[in-house]
Order: C-alpha cells, then sequence, then structure tokens
C-alpha cells in the first residue's frame, strides 16, 4: 500500500489587497477516499489491492486538483515468519489546479520479511 494516498494543492489560498497585506483566505476544500481489498488464496498466498482518490477544489482553482493511485500486491509466505511481496502500482497526478496534466510513475518492487 505504498502510495494510495495522492498529495494535491489542498492549502488554502492567502487574499492580499493592493499593499500586499493579507486580508482573507480562501478556503480549499478536499474530498479523497481511500478503498483497500483483500483475500486469503490459501495459506501460503495471499492478494491485495487498492484505490485512492482526492480532489481539491478552491474558488481561485481553474479546474479541481486531482490523482489518484492504484496497487496490487501478492504476498507470498515462504515459511513461518518468511514472506515476499512483490507488487505492482501507478501513482497518477492527473492535473493541477490550472488544468494542466501533472504525469504519473508506474512501479514495481517488494519487500522480503523475515521475523524473528
Amino acid at each position: 500500500m505504498y502510495g494510495t494516498w495522492q498529495e494535491t494543492a489542498a492549502a488554502p489560498l492567502p487574499k492580499a489587497n493592493n499593499n500586499g497585506n493579507i486580508t482573507d483566505t480562501d478556503d480549499t476544500t478536499t474530498f479523497g477516499f481511500n478503498l483497500v481489498l483483500g483475500y486469503n488464496i490459501n495459506d501460503m498466498l495471499k492478494i491485495e489491492g487498492g484505490y485512492g482518490w482526492i480532489a481539491s477544489e478552491n474558488d481561485e482553482y481553474d479546474e479541481a486538483d486531482a490523482a489518484q493511485s492504484f496497487y496490487v500486491n501478492l504476498p507470498i509466505t515462504l515459511a513461518p515468519g518468511v514472506s515476499i511481496t512483490p507488487e505492482f502500482g501507478v501513482e497518477d497526478q492527473m492535473k493541477d489546479a490550472a488544468d494542466e496534466d501533472e504525469g504519473s510513475d508506474t512501479y514495481f518492487g517488494a519487500k522480503w520479511m523475515i521475523n524473528f
């Protein structure tokens, strides 16, 4: 579950007068969720997947700043206390508040773990 929660431009934006003094703030509304599901195939093998989405809106934004990500991993128990977990995922920053594409990252990795 490396990156199912992504960041957006969620900070409130200060408003300044002609002298440069901050007089007010525009609130930013952010909504997001994470969903994770898993299934035990047998005592040795499990599968887990997750999806996360977030969007931030503000009156000053052209569009909502949104991001999403998903992953799938396959925990494998080799022996009691010994496991390896390969994982594949995508982190997609989608478009920012100015409606510009922010790109995405795809990753693959594995975690080895030995519990004593």
